[in-house]
């Protein structure tokens, strides 16, 4: 009787273990997916802020050419070149007295 007992506490037992050991696993597979979900959303996430750094430092680019643009067309320095031969003398003698002008500022 002792012996059916034993075997019947072995049998128990062994089923708890099985289970525990189901258990066990399936919480492991579940922690994988989870991890393996939260990593392709954070490469997703990656992946979407280098496209946008990418992009503002397309715009930053364009905005620092215009401002020099900006800045040379509005600078009291800046040369406009002329082929003089294209003047006829009055106009070549106003181009003349104009600069002499500006240069006394």
């Amino acid at each position: 009787m002792l012996n059916i007992f034993v075997s019947v506490c072995d049998w128990h037992a062994n089923l708890l273990s099985k289970r525990c050991e189901s258990a066990i696993s399936e919480s492991a597979q579940l922690s994988r997916q989870r991890k393996k979900s939260h990593l392709e959303t954070l490469e997703a996430q990656v992946q979407a802020l280098e496209a946008e750094r990418a992009a503002l430092a397309q715009r930053m680019r364009e905005l620092t050419e215009e401002n020099e643009r900006l800045k040379m067309k509005d600078s009291p320095d800046s040369v406009i070149y002329m082929p003089l031969d294209s003047l006829d003398p009055p106009e070549f003698i106003f181009l003349l007295m104009f600069a002499c002008m500006c240069d006394s500022r």
